[in-house]
């Protein structure tokens, strides 16, 4: 026993000992049974130069012991270190091996690292102090049955770090029993952020945490941070610009992530994820394993709104698996599209649609496959060069017809391996109408054919005057390829300029017979140059 101690100095004792002595007889004396318990011993230890306690070294230690009927007591033991002060009493029964100790401390538990096996002196590690933690403590035990320890108490941390993410203050009350630890009514503040829970519960035999009706207004990726690696893997790309408030309850694994089943009820924002930005969103959030899923999500979708769920499965590590589905309503187009592909002031209208992406892969975008459709109301497209590469033939024939505000344009569309296909793609207004349907890769690169109806949706004679038009419309059918943003156009019918004559009469006579004429003749300038001679030999 004393071989576990060390010290520079031996440490100062003064006291008394009584013992009544066995009869003096022939026989030999049972000592444990007839003279200890008559044992009564008085005592004052003193280490003033410091010592150590199996490598826990301190400063000084000062005690009174005593002993009787085979039980030890230090009523006021008083341990210092460099970082604070440890007060306890201690009782322990030599007979039954149980003991008792009462403890006040300011000491850094790191220092107690020596004292614990190898796995528990890990959770040691996450740890770091700029002020040690005060504690109270009672604990009991035996000493022949170690896992009859049980211990409660109350503790307060200011200034600490866990896994590296800074910690203003922790206080909680605390009890360890049959290896199981029930934090009660924790409260972490860090700065104006808050973590509490009516319960915290650690099983060490089944290696789990489990939350009980925790509440955070702390960063999300602070707290993923202090979970571990791959729950931050899960929510980096979903960030917030003020932390949200989340309500939590359920199991974190202290080791590995299959035994997780974790929820969280999150209302916060402005939120980013990918290329947008929405003021709020709400949801709930279940790590559940290898598995994370979003569900009952509702966002301010740019002046709209939008709800959606999604699913990600992180099996195998280096890859994932995963699915959604999104709903938008009266979303604003400016905005949306500014953010999701092209910063542009002349788009308008409000868009609503559905997307439903059944599986993809986080490898590569090419593995999406999924449906959707697209209706839009009031909108001007035309800045967008799939949709305005028309504009000025269009125009050419009428002003403002092709870059009218369309009344609506509707859509579905199926994507399979990473390749967008429609072939209803509509947008109508009052002078036209224009139909999509081809291919869109997400390179952006396009494969599709148009067709300009015009005046079809005019009232009354629309009908009339767009049958009278439907050679116009076949004139109007272009092969569109290239990029999105630089589509090239292609007659599906090569029709000679003059046959269009009688369907561009009605709207621009002498515009239309210029275009017919030689430039020379169609104008009426008198300043012309005049002909070369022909090269004299």
């Amino acid at each position: 026993m004393l071989a576990l101690f060390s010290w520079p100095e031996p440490p100062k004792l003064k006291g008394s000992l009584s013992l009544v002595l066995p009869a003096w007889t022939n026989r030999q004396p049972a000592w444990s049974a007839e003279v200890l318990p008559t044992l009564r011993l008085e005592s004052e230890c003193q280490l003033e130069h410091g010592g150590a306690y199996r490598d826990v070294a301190v400063s000084a230690v000062q005690a009174h012991i005593l002993y009787s009927n085979r039980v030890w007591r230090v009523p006021d033991l008083k341990i210092t270190r460099p970082e604070g002060r440890l007060e306890a009493m201690h009782e322990a029964d030599a007979r039954t091996g149980d003991y008792y100790f009462n403890i006040n401390s300011t000491l850094d538990v790191r220092a107690l690292r020596p004292l614990l096996e190898p796995g528990q002196q890990k959770g040691l590690d996450y740890l770091t102090f700029t002020e040690p933690p005060a504690l109270e403590a009672e604990i009991r035990g035996n000493w022949h049955e170690l896992e009859r320890i049980g211990i409660k108490g109350r503790v307060a941390l200011t200034n600490f770090t866990f896994r590296g993410e800074s910690v203003s203050a922790v206080q909680t009350a605390f009890q360890y029993t049959n290896r199981f630890l029930q934090i009660t009514s924790p409260r972490l503040q860090r700065g104006t952020q808050q973590l509490t829970a009516d319960s915290l519960g650690a099983d060490f035999l089944a290696q789990k945490i489990y939350v009980t009706n925790g509440y955070s207004t702390v960063e999300p990726m602070v707290v993923a941070r202090a979970i571990g690696p791959l729950i931050v893997h899960a929510i980096e790309a979903y960030q917030f610009r003020q932390p949200p408030v989340a309500h939590v309850y359920g199991t974190i694994p202290l080791h590995g992530e299959e035994d997780a089943d974790l929820h969280f009820d999150l209302v916060g924002g402005p939120f980013d994820w990918w290329r947008f930005h929405v003021p709020k969103i709400q949801g709930h959030v279940h790590w559940l394993g290898q598995q994370l899923t979003l569900s009952n999500v509702e966002v301010g979708f740019y002046g709209g709104q939008a709800t959606g769920s999604a699913h990600f499965d992180f099996h195998p590590r280096d890859q994932t698996d995963y699915q959604f589905a999104v709903t938008a309503t009266d979303a604003l187009l400016q905005p949306f599209a500014a953010d999701l592909f092209l910063k542009t002031n002349r788009l308008d209208g409000r868009l609503s649609g559905t997307l439903v992406i059944s599986n993809a892969n986080t490898v590569d975008i090419q593995s999406w496959n999924g449906r959707g459709n697209l209706s839009l109301r009031d909108g001007l497209l035309w800045e967008l060069p799939i949709f305005g590469i028309f504009s000025d033939v269009l125009n050419g024939m009428a002003p403002g017809l092709g870059s009218s505000r369309a009344s609506a344009g509707t859509c579905t569309f199926g994507i399979t391996n990473g390749i967008i296909r429609s072939d209803d793609v509509d947008i109508r207004s009052t002078g036209m109408r224009l139909q999509y349907r081809g291919t869109l890769d997400f390179q952006g690169q396009v494969n599709a054919r148009v067709e300009a109806g015009l005046l079809r949706d005019m009232w009354l004679v629309g009908p009339v005057v767009s049958t009278v038009l439907w050679p116009v419309t076949k004139v109007f059918e272009y092969k569109v390829t290239g990029l999105l943003g630089e589509p090239k156009a292609e007659p599906v019918y090569l029709i000679p300029k003059v046959m269009l004559l009688p369907f561009q009469m009605p709207f621009h006579p002498i515009r239309t017979l210029k275009g017919l004429l030689p430039e020379d003749l169609g104008s009426s300038r008198t300043n012309a140059p005049a002909l070369s001679s022909p090269k004299q030999n």
